[in-house]
């Protein structure tokens, strides 16, 4: 269940289907509340482990790790596991010829965040509104509002417009648009709009970057994104666009891994223990796994009664079947990381080098 799931499944067993944006907004404060508790009591199972294969491109030496990454675990270089050094040893080490790598964690202030920015999944192009991109960012990494992943800037145009080292993974942000009636008549020409509302579904959209205009099928107010049918990419097929995006330029509270110098690509892969990172979009998942989703209802359920106030023999019922179903999670899940290690699939790094 995603994110959105879990607050419907608590806000129609308060309100029904008679809930507003405030109500949800409590929701998600309960959702998350619910989570943590649960992960209070699972702090050396599995699903809080991670590995990811990150392809590194000839000659690049710093590369930014996974957004919820807590503490590392192994490292390997080309299937040789490496040793991590602090940074202040680094140079030495590798003068030395030593195979080693040093992760420092980027506390400085965002290198640059002025205007608003329009990335395109699985384009380079970023594109930008009132920005300020200029030549010292190449080799810096960026960051989108609403992806949260880092991807590292390969170039710089102009003052508008920058070119990432790999494809964007995120949600493509929507450029100047024009919005019509069914008789197309302009609704809505505003270069920088701010917000979709429930009243656009069934209007007809135009996109800067496209041609025609297209189809709003649906509008989802909570995450402030659009379903537009049948858009002119490649494919042909309908499309997610969200409002302008804000961003960093060498964000800070990141991770980043640095590697000796290396005229050769390599392969890159990190195993570690996840954060599990505070839910706020409505498309996160929980990072509990799928099939224990039941036992964050049952959480919820509990919560449900209390706020309700009932009666202190149902808040009692409803909390033995809550912890009967922790309890029942950990029999079905191994005990430590090492007992289930060699079941862990890597998963390929969303920000893919190539």
């Amino acid at each position: 269940m995603k994110h959105r799931e879990l607050q419907d499944y608590y806000l129609r067993k308060v309100f029904g289907e008679d809930f507003d944006e405030e109500d949800r907004a409590f929701a998600r404060t309960e959702v998350n509340n619910v989570i943590n508790h649960i992960l209070g009591k699972f702090e050396d199972y599995p699903f809080l482990y991670k590995q990811v294969d990150i392809e590194v491109e000839a000659g690049v030496s710093t590369v930014a790790l996974p957004y919820d990454l807590q503490n590392p675990l192994t490292i390997l270089v080309d299937g040789a596991e490496v040793d991590v050094v602090h940074p202040s040893v680094f140079a030495t080490k590798t003068a030395n010829q030593e195979s080693v790598v040093s992760i420092f964690f980027n506390e400085l202030t965002p290198f640059a965040s002025i205007g608003n920015v329009y990335p395109t999944y699985g384009s380079k192009i970023v594109t930008g509104l009132n920005t300020q991109f200029d030549g010292t960012m190449v080799g810096k990494f960026f960051q989108s509002g609403r992806d949260g992943e880092l991807y590292l800037i390969d170039n710089v145009k102009n003052a508008q417009s920058l070119t990432l080292k790999q494809v964007f993974a995120g949600r493509s942000q929507i450029g100047r648009v024009n919005i019509y009636d069914d008789n197309l008549k302009l609704i809505v020409g505003d270069p920088t709009l701010h917000r979709w509302t429930s009243q656009m579904e069934g209007s007809m959209i135009n996109v800067e970057v496209n041609s025609g205009a297209r189809l709003i099928s649906t509008v989802d107010e909570g995450e402030q994104t659009i379903l537009v049918t049948q858009d002119c990419d490649s494919a042909g097929t309908d499309q997610i666009y969200s409002i302008a995006d804000t961003y960093q330029i060498e964000p800070e509270g990141t991770y980043q891994i640095q590697l000796y110098e290396s005229d050769d690509a390599r392969q890159l892969n990190v195993q570690y223990r996840r954060y599990a990172t505070h839910l706020t979009g409505d498309r996160d998942n929980p990072v509990i796994p799928p099939s224990y989703h039941h036992v964050i209802t049952k959480g919820l359920d509990v919560q449900v009664a209390i706020n309700e106030e009932s009666s202190s023999s149902r808040i009692q019922m409803l909390s033995a079947l809550y912890n009967d179903a922790i309890t029942d999670m950990k029999k079905h899940l191994s005990t430590t990381f090492p007992a289930g290690q060699e079941d862990l699939e890597p998963e390929e790094d969303p920000r893919g080098f190539d």
